[in-house]
């Protein structure tokens, strides 16, 4: 999977093995305030590739109420109206208080989302210890990213490089990466995301394939 973020990005000719996890919106919650910023870089596909919607949420404290819930969750499923994916993930580095937010906001999205749509979540690699919040939370998949994630993101990458996983099993089935990681990545995962730090091309895109290949 291509992460591709708010970035211009030409990923026209993925296989059927890969697809593209684009951000759709951000979601800001600021002082009981809750706005959505739609994309503004343009990111071509070509037609039948698989799309996953991403949503990424932004809190400027640690109280949010119901009704910024209930509003988010409206976003998100106008998000999904418009941009009809094939999946939708989120993207919430929620902190501990926040935690009961996210969790509400995760129930109440799986009630309202289209039927069968697949519904992934980013983690933290801290969450991905044996009894952790994600046993209960309503997804089809959770992601650990291992990159930009401070000393907690440096031993998952030690102990994922020497054969390891994660405590948690909802952590076992897809990684996050980053093209800096990818000599180094694990093989041990069903699905991989991976970031780029710079424009997705096509010639980029071809290397990253080659690389799975």
């Amino acid at each position: 999977m291509f992460w591709a973020w708010e970035r211009p990005g030409d990923l026209r000719g993925l296989p059927k093995s890969a697809g593209a996890a684009f951000l759709a919106i951000s979601i800001q919650l600021r002082d009981g305030a809750v706005r959505a910023v739609p994309r503004f870089q343009p990111l071509q596909l070509s037609p039948g590739a698989f799309r996953m919607a991403v949503v990424r949420i932004e809190a400027a404290r640690p109280a949010l109420s119901a009704t910024e819930q209930h509003a988010a969750v409206g976003m998100i499923l106008d998000a999904v109206r418009a941009t009809r994916p094939d999946a939708l993930q989120i993207d919430f580095d929620a902190r501990v208080s926040e935690r009961p937010f996210y969790s509400s906001l995760l129930h109440e999205l799986r009630t309202k989302t289209p039927e069968g749509l697949f519904l992934s979540i980013t983690a933290l690699v801290s969450w991905c210890g044996a009894r952790s919040w994600l046993d209960a939370l309503p997804v089809d998949e959770v992601v650990p990213m291992t990159f930009e994630m401070g000393s907690a993101a440096a031993s998952a990458e030690t102990l994922l490089r020497t054969g390891g996983n994660f405590e948690n099993p909802a952590c076992r089935g897809s990684i996050g990466i980053s093209m800096r990681d990818l000599e180094s990545r694990p093989k041990n995962f069903r699905r991989t995301y991976v970031f780029a730090y710079e424009d997705w091309t096509a010639s980029l895109m071809r290397s990253v394939l080659a690389r799975f290949r």
